[in-house]
């Protein structure tokens, strides 16, 4: 034991208590006193005051003479690796059931009359009303590079997969598992994000807590999805614009890609071998356009296989130049798409209906081969050769619809519902928890160097929640309901009125 500098001015007797319960003088009198109540109940009753005599008297000497009964030195950290509370997952596999696709599901490649779709050249778009025709840069747009794993070209069986599973876990198994997929140990964190994501340079350990706080906006209009690379954050919205966030938030395409201000519900980027990034993006009457930030040029693809309804959601997949577009409509359909960068052309597929035809919320790609969408009748599934035919994850009775979906580690998804609850598929079994006490309308998931899992949801009644170290935390912001969030970074979530909210790390009081 070592004499304490500090004063008994200075430290708190509860505080010292602490401290003193973690120590073995504690353990043995707590053993002691257990012992003496004992022989009370058998011997006499004046043991009672041996045992508290010899429980109290410790404490009470060592706070009054400023003794620390801690020992001096600290016990090692345990070596990386040796938590026994990490979960097993990362260790899984899962293996996609190679299955033959059909004929009927191909994408009709080498029949350019009935697949290709010719671009609206930049020059040739709304000469009528004398509009600038190629989207400009603010004064902060840069030549920032990105890194995308979906965008990696990863092999995959081909086929469609179809899992069969046993139901969900309800209530406490669920409230145990929807955090089991990834274990995040805050203290292991040596670079800590912190405004624009930048690290601390430094090995000491900072805990840090999030704060959520609304920033300056350059529209007024709702925003409807938002992406993130590791250099920028774009968004989409009302009005056909397209936001772009390095170092403020500006509004690089401010009409869609036919300049007819339609509505943008989707928004998704990949890069190429040169880490340049493009942006696709879909939405209402047909909308679909490729946005290349570098240029500053749009290319209007807008009503492919003459489809002018409303497109819900854009995913791409693969590398810059030669990407699989994937957009999905509130009729269940998915269509397919490749683009080719030599000719600045696209080939479209055939239109298919994974499901009954219930309006398909979200669709995502792991990477070029390995994708997953959900819709509104709480159905998910699942594609295992790059969207030419997808399967149902069977197991899931979820009794509400889905709202969007993000993946988790090698196999696992999280799938948010409109009844609040909060989905997880770890490869073989579904569990559910409830997160919110209105709709969830947004999930984002992100996975740091050390395979930690950061996780951000948005609600209907403008609540965030986010998973820090192995809980949920729920962060309540000024938005009447947050559409969208972008984890990557900083840190984003939007909603109505251009409304945009970062998250800032700050550290605990």
């Amino acid at each position: 034991m070592t004499t304490s500098a500090a004063t008994t001015d200075s430290r708190g007797f509860f505080e010292f208590y602490r401290e003193y319960a973690q120590t073995g003088i504690h353990a043995a009198t707590a053993a002691a006193l257990t012992g003496f109540i004992g022989l009370a109940s058998f011997i006499s009753p004046w043991f009672l005051a041996v045992a508290i005599a010899v429980y109290a008297l410790p404490p009470i000497y060592f706070y009054l003479n400023d003794v620390d009964p801690t020992p001096e030195t600290e016990s090692p950290s345990p070596e990386a690796g040796s938590n026994p509370d990490a979960s097993p997952e990362d260790d899984s596999t899962w293996e996609l059931d190679s299955e033959t696709p059909d004929a009927g599901s191909a994408d009709g490649a080498g029949s350019p009359a009935a697949g290709d779709s010719a671009p609206t050249p930049v020059s040739d778009r709304s000469e009528s009303d004398g509009r600038a025709v190629a989207a400009t840069s603010g004064e902060g747009d840069t030549d920032d590079t990105s890194t995308r794993s979906d965008a990696d070209d990863a092999e995959a069986d081909p086929g469609a997969a179809r899992v069969d599973h046993a139901g969900v876990d309800t209530e406490a198994d669920a409230e145990a598992d929807v955090d089991a997929d990834e274990e995040v140990d805050s203290d292991a964190d040596t670079d800590t994000e912190s405004g624009a994501g930048a690290g601390t340079g430094t090995d000491a350990t900072v805990d840090l807590e999030p704060d959520w706080a609304e920033v300056d906006s350059p529209v007024d209009v709702a925003l409807y999805d938002t992406v993130a690379s590791a250099d920028a954050v774009y968004a989409a919205g009302d009005d056909g614009v397209v936001l772009a966030r390095r170092a403020e938030w500006e509004v690089p395409l401010d009409d869609g890609p036919a300049a007819d201000s339609n509505p943008l519900r989707g928004i998704d980027y990949t890069d190429g071998d040169d880490d340049e990034e493009v942006l696709w993006i879909a939405g209402d009457s047909g909308a679909v356009g490729r946005y290349d930030p570098a240029a500053g040029g749009v290319t209007d693809f807008s009503a492919p296989k003459d489809q002018t309804s409303t497109w819900t959601d854009v995913a791409v997949a693969g590398p810059a130049g030669e990407e699989n577009v994937h957009l999905t409509n509130g009729s269940g359909a998915v269509l397919r798409g490749t683009y080719d960068g030599a000719d600045g052309s696209i080939e479209w597929g055939e239109i298919g209906k994974p499901g009954s035809g219930s309006s398909i919320t979200a669709i995502t790609f792991r990477d070029r081969e390995v994708g997953y969408l959900c819709d509104s009748s709480g159905g998910v599934f699942e594609t295992g050769n790059g969207g030419e035919s997808y399967a149902a994850i069977d197991g899931v009775d979820a009794g509400t619809a889905f709202s969007d979906l993000a993946p988790v580690g090698d196999n696992g998804l999280l799938v948010a519902g409109e009844d609040g609850s909060l989905f997880r598929y770890d490869g073989s079994a579904w569990t559910r928890r409830s997160l919110s006490d209105t709709s969830l309308h947004t999930i984002d998931t992100t996975e740091g160097e050390s395979a930690d899992l950061r996780a951000v949801a948005g609600d209907g009644s403008g609540t965030v929640h986010e998973r820090i170290g192995d809980e949920w935390d729920a962060i309540e912001t000024t938005a009447e309901s947050v559409r969208a969030v972008a984890v990557e970074g900083i840190g984003v979530a939007i909603g109505d009125d251009g409304a945009i909210y970062e998250r800032e790390r700050t550290r605990p009081s």
